[in-house]
C-alpha cells in the first residue's frame, strides 16, 4: 500500500545513469537558490504532448523549499505544446526522491497556450513559507505578465497577481528579487526582452522599454513600479524614470541619447550594503554599473561607465573571480539564428571583468585557467560553489543554435581556485551536446552539495535525427563538483 497522499502522484523510477568520467553514486546535494538568464525567446519546433507526467520539453525550472519541510523540491514548467497550464511541484521526501503535488500551481485564466517562461522565489509577505514569482506568456509572446503566488505548508500556492500593479507586458521577460531601497522587504526588477517590439527611451520616460523597472514591495505583499532618481556621471545629469536607463557610449563616442537595459545582474558592486546594477550590453556599449544611493521607499542611482565596449548581451553573472571578496562579472554574446551561423562549430567567446571595488570592471580573460571557454547560446548562469572548496563556482546551460535541426551544444562547469576559472565540464558532466532551456540549483538530498536540474528537451530526435539526444535532466553531485544522473525520471 501506498504512504503518499493521494494527491502525490510519484514518478516512473529509472536505473542509476552514470555519466562517463563522473565520479561515485548517485549521491548529492548543495544549496537551494539559482538565477536565471534574459534572452530572446525558446524554439517552436513542434514535439507531441507526453503520455507521462512530467513533460518532455521543460522550459523553465527553480528549485526551492515550497512547504518548509526543509527540503529542497522542484518546480518544472513545459513549453505552451505540452498540454500543461501552469507548472508542476514535484515535492522531495528529503532524498531526492520526488511525486507530484496536484494542482499545486494555478491561477485565473490558465491555459494550454501559456507557458511560464521564468520563476523566481520571493518573500513577498515576510511569513515563514517562501512565495513565488512566475512570469507567464502566450506562445507567441504577444501577452505576458507576472502571477505572484503566496506559498504554505501543504505546497499549494495562492494567487495573489493583483498585488502587482501593470503587471501585464508583451515580449519576454525575467526577473531578479532583491531589497533594493534597503527598507528589509523583497522587490523585484525586471531583465527584459521586447521580441521584435519597438522599443525607445527618453530618459524621463519610455516607449515599450521596460527592462530596469524595480517593483518595490510595500511590506504587505503588493508590488508597484517606482519612479528612480537616476544621476548620469558621463554629464553629471539628474532626472526621474521609470526605468534604469543610460548614455549611449562606444569608443568614446555619445550618440546624444539614452539606451534601454535589456539584461541586470544584481550584487553589492561597490561593496557598502548596497544593492547594486550591472548590465551588460548589445551593440558594443560601455557597460554601465548602477550603484545603489536609495533610501527606504525612496530609488536613487548613479550610474558609472566600464571602458568594456563589447557585445556581451546574450549571458551573465556575478562571482568572486579573484577571491577578493568582491563580486565581479562574467559574460559572453549569443548566436541567436541561423543567419549569423558561418559553421556549425561557430561559438562565441565567455569574457572575465574583474571589478576595482567600485563597481568599474576591467578585462581579465587571463584569469582563466586554461583556454578561453566559448559557448553558442547560453540560458542560465548558475553561481555555486560547486566543489565545496570555499570559491565561487559557475554553471552555464546552452541549448546550442535556436533553429532546426536543434543539434544542441555541451553545457558549461568553470571551477574556480587560485589558479583561475578551470573549465571542468568534460570530467564532471560530460561533453555530450544537449538542448538545455535553462537550469536551476539546490541541495536535493541534504548533503550540503548542489545539484543540478537541467531543462533538456527529451524527445527533438523525434523531430530530427540529428537533433540533440536526451539525457537525465537532474544530476546529483558527488561531493567534489562531479556529478552522476538520479535514478529518478524527472
Amino acid at each position: 500500500m501506498s504512504l503518499l497522499p493521494p494527491q502525490l502522484k510519484p514518478k516512473s523510477i529509472l536505473p542509476c545513469i552514470l555519466l562517463s568520467l563522473s565520479i561515485g553514486g548517485c549521491g548529492g546535494g548543495g544549496s537551494d537558490d539559482s538565477s536565471g538568464t534574459t534572452a530572446p525567446p525558446p524554439s517552436t519546433g513542434g514535439n507531441e504532448t507526453p503520455e507521462w507526467s512530467a513533460p518532455q520539453k521543460v522550459l523553465s525550472s527553480l528549485m526551492m523549499d515550497a512547504n518548509g519541510d526543509g527540503h529542497v523540491d522542484i518546480l518544472v514548467a513545459s513549453y505552451s505544446d505540452q498540454g500543461y497550464s501552469t507548472p508542476l511541484l514535484l515535492v522531495n521526501d528529503g532524498n531526492a526522491s520526488f511525486a507530484e503535488l496536484d494542482n499545486a500551481v494555478e491561477w485565473a485564466g490558465a491555459s494550454e497556450s501559456q507557458q511560464t517562461i521564468h520563476m523566481a522565489q520571493i518573500d513577498a509577505n515576510g511569513d515563514e513559507y517562501a512565495d513565488l514569482i512566475a512570469v507567464v506568456t502566450e506562445a507567441d509572446y504577444s501577452s505576458s505578465s507576472f502571477k505572484l503566488l503566496l506559498g504554505s505548508a501543504s505546497g499549494q500556492f495562492t494567487e495573489q497577481s493583483g498585488n502587482i500593479a501593470d503587471d501585464t507586458f508583451t515580449g519576454w521577460g525575467e526577473v531578479i528579487v532583491a531589497d533594493f531601497d534597503n527598507d528589509t522587504n523583497q522587490d523585484f526588477i525586471l531583465s527584459y526582452n521586447p521580441n521584435g517590439a519597438s522599443c525607445e527611451v527618453l530618459q524621463s520616460e519610455k516607449n515599450g522599454c521596460l527592462g530596469g523597472t524595480i517593483y518595490l514591495n510595500d511590506g504587505n505583499g503588493s508590488f508597484t513600479p517606482a519612479t528612480i532618481q537616476i544621476t548620469d556621471t558621463l554629464d553629471n545629469n539628474q532626472y526621474a524614470s521609470n526605468t534604469l536607463d543610460f548614455s549611449d557610449k562606444s569608443n568614446g563616442f555619445v550618440n546624444g541619447s539614452s539606451a534601454a537595459i535589456w539584461r541586470v545582474e544584481v550584487g553589492d558592486l561597490n561593496v557598502d550594503g548596497l544593492l547594486d546594477v550591472v548590465s551588460p550590453t548589445f551593440g558594443e556599449r560601455e557597460i554601465p554599473t548602477f550603484v545603489n544611493e536609495s533610501s527606504p521607499g525612496q530609488l536613487a542611482f548613479r550610474v558609472i561607465y566600464s571602458d568594456i565596449p563589447l557585445s556581451a548581451g546574450g549571458g551573465s553573472q556575478l562571482l568572486d573571480i579573484n577571491q577578493d571578496g568582491i563580486k565581479d562579472l562574467v559574460m559572453s554574446e549569443a548566436i541567436y539564428n541561423g543567419a549569423e551561423v558561418q559553421n556549425e562549430d561557430m561559438t562565441t567567446p565567455v569574457y572575465l571583468a574583474i571589478n576595482d571595488g567600485n563597481g568599474n570592471f576591467t578585462l581579465a580573460n587571463d584569469l582563466f585557467d586554461g583556454a578561453q571557454p566559448t559557448v553558442q547560446h547560453a540560458r542560465a548562469w548558475i553561481v555555486k560553489d560547486f566543489d565545496q572548496d570555499g570559491s565561487d563556482d559557475l554553471f552555464v546551460a546552452d541549448h546550442g543554435y535556436d533553429f532546426s535541426p536543434f543539434t544542441g551544444f555541451r553545457n558549461l562547469l568553470l571551477l574556480n581556485s587560485v589558479e583561475g576559472l578551470r573549465d571542468a565540464t568534460e570530467a564532471s558532466l560530460g561533453s555530450e551536446n544537449t538542448f538545455t532551456h535553462g537550469a536551476s540549483a539546490g541541495d536535493v538530498n541534504g548533503d550540503g552539495f548542489p545539484d543540478l536540474y537541467l531543462n533538456n528537451d527529451l524527445q527533438l530526435t523525434d523531430t530530427n535525427p540529428d537533433a540533440a539526444q536526451a539525457i537525465p535532466r537532474l544530476w546529483l553531485n558527488n561531493g567534489d563538483g562531479t556529478f552522476s544522473a538520479s535514478a529518478q525520471d524527472l
